[in-house]
């Protein structure tokens, strides 16, 4: 039998990036955030740009993707985990991807 450590690298793919924030409750003000970005989060934003861009994106067509695209894609990533820190909700309906 092999115990994982507390602080061991998860082998199950995470798909979510949660977002733990410390508001106060009377008027809303939120005094701490923090954005956990998991190792694998570039992995997943590499593989569904290629799927979701590919056939209009030349540069997903290609691995590895450029450095530039992919420093767009984290920028997207934590912008959108910023948005949660300050309250909005995770609704996609709205949400698309401008081109980089």
């Amino acid at each position: 039998m092999r115990a994982t450590p507390a602080f061991g690298i998860s082998r199950q793919p995470l798909k979510t990036l949660p977002v733990p924030t410390s508001p106060i409750r009377r008027t809303g003000e939120i005094l701490e955030s923090d954005i956990q970005y998991y190792h694998n989060v570039m992995n997943l934003q590499r593989d569904w740009y290629f799927l979701q861009v590919g056939p209009l994106d030349p540069r997903a067509r290609k691995l590895p993707l450029p450095d530039e695209l992919m420093g767009r894609l984290v920028e997207y990533v934590i912008a959108h985990e910023v948005g949660h820190t300050l309250g909005f909700s995770a609704q996609h309906e709205g949400e698309f991807l401008v081109r980089c």
